[in-house]
């Protein structure tokens, strides 16, 4: 039995389930051998809700109690202000992370932060990152969403010892369930819309701290956008019998939701859409990511809509309001797929990619399943590697 202390944000977003979840999976199926993961929530921490603490005594219950220390599920690099040790989320201080003796990975970790916002203790940062890519028995990887070359910018360090590997949530099983929010013989297409940081996401961050002016410059640009969206999907809707499902990740995502709602003519949004449930926790996530198996397109802006799209082989056009989105469709040769909502064509790109992939959508399945595959391989050999680190 291999015991793995896996710290990570096990019960929060349904992004980050599906990864916590796609990463258990493939290790089991990788090392054929039955595995035990201590699941740890990171956000019970001191830099956090402050339960627990990264002391000597967690360090002597790593060294004792089990064969790894796995830390990922999460981007884990947000630049938080009580990151002072590390520089992220996984906050021990540096002499304590290196009198660690059991191996310990650092596993698909993402730059989260928005181009305009300030990454602080990015110098302790690069130091964490020297101390484990130069340790024999630490492995600090990331994901394929770009965050290396964004850190690598925001570093100025080559971190030629950083790995970077397939986003797990690709690999996210599914759970077969009934989904009533669907409707048969008609196209079911998932829009999932992200609440968070609406003025980094809608080019607005320069008027973030101007009273009563910023939100009304949000909402005038979110319902510019989206009144020009909803008259492209009554185009579509005039050209194909479809059904919409808004899709929030996060309970957040229903401000942004119902902005979208109020630019649409009621009637069209009173007949053509359906809204899905919000779940939470990494159990839940094989029943939600079914209705992204089921569906026949997904317009997703969050990070693991479209990573858990291409996973489950369900055609994808990514919103790209944060460059990790970019960074991964061009990482899978998916670039052709992502529409920059800040692109003044961005309507007339996502019409067109949306009558191609309905009316193609077989052939875009089989292209998803050679880039899973591809990734799956590379995910097999880097479990490999930690499991050369292992002493068992």
């Amino acid at each position: 039995m291999i015991k793995i202390w896996h710290l990570a944000t096990h019960s929060t977003n349904i992004g980050d389930a599906a990864l916590i979840y796609g990463m258990h999976t493939t290790m089991r199926e990788d090392w054929r051998r039955p595995v035990e993961f201590i699941s740890d929530p990171l956000m019970d921490y001191d830099n956090y809700w402050g339960k627990n603490k990264f002391d000597s005594l967690f360090v002597e219950r790593v060294n004792s109690e089990c064969d790894l220390l796995l830390i990922g599920g999460g981007g884990m690099m947000d630049g938080g202000r009580k990151d002072y040790n590390t520089g992220m989320a996984f906050n021990i201080p540096l002499d304590l992370l290196k009198s660690i003796r059991t191996p310990v990975v650092f596993y698909a970790l993402g730059h989260n932060l928005f181009p305009n916002q300030k990454y602080r203790h990015s110098q302790k940062l690069l130091q964490s990152i020297r101390a484990i890519t130069s340790s024999k028995s630490m492995i600090f990887s990331v994901r394929n969403d770009g965050t290396l070359g964004r850190l690598r910018d925001m570093l100025n360090d080559p971190l030629d010892a950083v790995v970077e590997i397939p986003d797990p949530g690709l690999y996210v099983p599914v759970s077969d369930t009934i989904h009533h929010v669907f409707m048969p013989d008609r196209f079911n297409i998932l829009i999932q819309l992200a609440g968070d940081n609406p003025f980094n996401r809608f080019n607005c961050h320069l008027w973030r701290h101007i009273p009563l002016a910023s939100q009304a410059i949000l909402r005038r640009r979110m319902r510019s956008f989206f009144s020009r969206i909803g008259k492209m999907l009554q185009k579509i809707d005039d050209e194909y019998p479809v059904n919409f499902v808004l899709c929030p990740h996060l309970v957040r995502d229903f401000s942004v939701m119902g902005e979208f709602v109020a630019s649409l003519p009621t009637g069209f949004t009173r007949f053509r859409f359906n809204a899905s449930e919000t779940l939470r926790g990494v159990d839940s996530a094989p029943f939600f990511f079914d209705l992204y198996k089921k569906a026949d397109l997904v317009i997703g802006m969050r990070g693991h809509s479209v990573v858990c799209s291409v996973g489950t082989g369900t055609p994808v056009i990514a919103l790209s309001t944060h460059d990790k989105i970019k960074g991964f469709m061009d990482k899978v040769g998916l670039s052709h797929r992502t529409v920059e909502i800040s692109d003044p064509l961005a309507t007339n790109k996502l019409y067109s990619n949306m009558r191609e992939l309905l009316q193609n959508n077989e052939q875009e399945q089989n292209k998803l399943f050679e880039i899973r595959q591809a990734c799956r391989e590379k995910t097999a050999e880097f479990h490999k590697e930690i499991l050369s680190l292992l002493r068992i």
